[in-house]
């Protein structure tokens, strides 16, 4: 295989990877974020400072931990429930051995496309499953009244105070 061909492959199967790990993280920050809001009816008109530091605690959990506190708070559809714990062990076989279990198909040029058309599934699994929680987030967010404009509004303003840019 050509020098060049390899190196394309190795990129996008990097790439893949990290998008992978990054709608990973979405999940476990929806989580976080989803528990947060549930938990805390002041979430709103709190302080930047109250804000922060309630979001800061649920972010040092652990995605397993996160998973377990949202069941305990509401009951989840089955599917929801089956799609959380899978997206648990995926985060975590990604995250701890996916490389390992996958070095010798970084060998061929047919192991790396494998490897790719996997990254490429995990990725999508875990974006539509953060859109699923985003939806019941949302969801959550009528019932109790407050409008997409308050919370945008509030999201501007906690990223400005984490110094983003967005």
């Amino acid at each position: 295989m050509e020098a060049s061909k390899l190196n394309e492959e190795i990129r996008e199967l990097y790439a893949q990877y990290g998008l992978a790990m990054y709608h990973s993280q979405c999940v476990e920050k929806s989580l976080a974020i989803l528990l947060w809001a549930m938990g805390n009816p002041q979430f709103l008109s709190a302080t930047p400072e109250e804000r922060k530091r309630s979001i800061d605690e649920n972010l040092k959990k652990t995605f397993g931990s996160l998973a377990a506190s949202l069941r305990k708070r509401v009951e989840l559809p089955a599917n929801l429930e089956e799609r959380l714990v899978r997206s648990r062990r995926m985060r975590n076989w990604l995250a701890h051995n996916y490389f390992w279990e996958r070095a010798r198909h970084m060998l061929s040029s047919k192991g790396r496309q494998q490897m790719i058309a996997e990254l490429k599934d995990a990725s999508a699994f875990l974006d539509s499953l953060d859109d699923e929680l985003m939806t019941i987030s949302q969801a959550w967010r009528h019932a109790a009244g407050i409008p997409d404009e308050v919370v945008d509004r509030a999201m501007e303003e906690y990223l400005r105070e984490m110094g983003s840019d967005i």
